[in-house]
């Protein structure tokens, strides 16, 4: 039997963990562009700019952030703690189903983390501009429409 170690180190290259990975991502961008915007008189709030900026990204990068978020999933214990059942390409629907919920949850904490670290200030402000929102005034540097 697999150690520990070797199964998380297999967890990111797991055919089936990254299919996972990608089809919870996917559902996460969709929720998160689902998710009504402010009057365009108010400026948006930045995180959840940055995520939604984000989510806007990944149907057309999804691979790549699939790739790129799924090493993060084992910072969450609910993944570490449950690693054999997730590199198992056999399970029943119920477990399958039991999986995606623990990737949602991983993903809630993840992505906003990941948008923060990944979508500038001037991702925020261009975004603004192009959806007709005033510029944040606590990004530095602003720009004004």
């Amino acid at each position: 039997m697999a150690s520990q170690d070797e199964c998380v180190a297999q967890f990111p290259r797991q055919q089936c963990c990254v299919d996972r990975t990608y089809a919870r991502l996917l559902s996460w961008a969709g929720y998160i562009t689902a998710q009504p915007l402010p009057p365009t008189d108010t400026a948006p709030p930045i995180d959840a700019t940055r995520q939604r900026i984000l989510a806007e990204r990944i149907p057309s990068q999804a691979m790549g952030y699939t790739m790129q978020i799924n090493p993060y999933l084992l910072e969450q214990p609910n993944v570490k703690d449950k690693i054999r059942v997730h590199l198992n390409a056999w399970n029943d629907d119920a477990t399958n189903g039991e999986l995606a919920a623990y990737i949602d949850s991983c993903l809630a904490v993840i992505m906003p983390v990941f948008a923060d670290a990944t979508i500038n200030d001037g991702d925020v402000a261009s975004w603004c501009q192009r959806n007709g929102y005033p510029v944040p005034p606590e990004i530095a540097g602003g720009v004004t429409p």
